[in-house]
């Protein structure tokens, strides 16, 4: 491992074969570094962390306490022995400025890179599956997920508890609400919200109808009672 003298190494450190520190990082009490993994200028690796091995982190990336970096992804096929993994080859990318949230999850690619563009910020217990590409400066709130595969576009912000599923994109400056589950992708600067998520407004208009629909059940069952009475008067005339 090379690690700049200007680096700060905390205590029960890990950091494997091959890896490197760049000037002025931190790399806080017990957390790992994996073999071949690149830290650039100014980076911080929070307590317990991990990164995981061949990852490479840009000058001024933080990775939070807990965080990990670089796991194997969820990726699993099924033979007559049970669930069997699929080997994760690839990496994690995480460009300049990028913050990942305490005991926030990158999954490493499963051939090729998942990355995160510069500027992007993600908050604690965010999940970012395995293929994965974020832009630049887009803006992950607690609890997101994002499915494996799944492209998440410059500017785009996802608030809390959002989903985003596999192979699904949130086009360039679009705004998912919180707890929204994106199963189609999402056009360039709109806005989503809701279950499956559609757009916001219409999703405000049929929100307001829920607490409603039991009135409206009884009242529709009554007007069919009404016509039913009616078409039996008619027939008899």
């Amino acid at each position: 491992a090379r690690v700049d003298p200007t680096a700060d190494v905390g205590p029960f450190v890990f950091i494997g074969a091959g890896a490197e520190g760049g000037p002025g990082c931190q790399i806080e009490p017990s957390s790992y570094v994996g073999a071949g993994a690149r830290l650039g200028r100014d980076c911080r690796v929070g307590p317990g962390a991990v990164v995981g091995r061949e990852c490479e982190l840009a000058a001024e990336v933080v990775v939070g306490p807990g965080a990990v970096v670089g796991h194997e992804g969820f990726g699993y096929y099924q033979d007559r022995a049970g669930w069997q993994p699929v080997p994760s080859a690839g990496n994690v990318a995480l460009g300049r400025a990028v913050t990942v949230g305490a005991n926030s999850c990158v999954d490493r690619g499963t051939l090729a890179t998942t990355a995160v563009g510069a500027g992007t910020k993600i908050d604690n217990l965010v999940q970012v599956g395995h293929n994965v590409r974020i832009g630049e400066r887009a803006l992950l709130c607690a609890q997101v997920g994002l499915a494996g595969s799944a492209r998440i576009d410059d500017d785009a912000v996802l608030a809390g508890q959002a989903g985003v599923a596999d192979h699904r994109r949130v086009g360039g400056g679009a705004r998912v609400g919180a707890g929204s589950g994106v199963a189609r992708d999402v056009a360039p600067g709109a806005t989503v919200s809701g279950y499956p998520a559609i757009a916001h407004p219409l999703w405000l208009r049929a929100s307001t109808l829920f607490a409603r629909l039991g009135q409206m059940a009884r009242q529709l069952r009554e007007l069919a009672r009404r016509v039913d009475r009616l078409t039996e008067r008619i027939e008899r005339r």
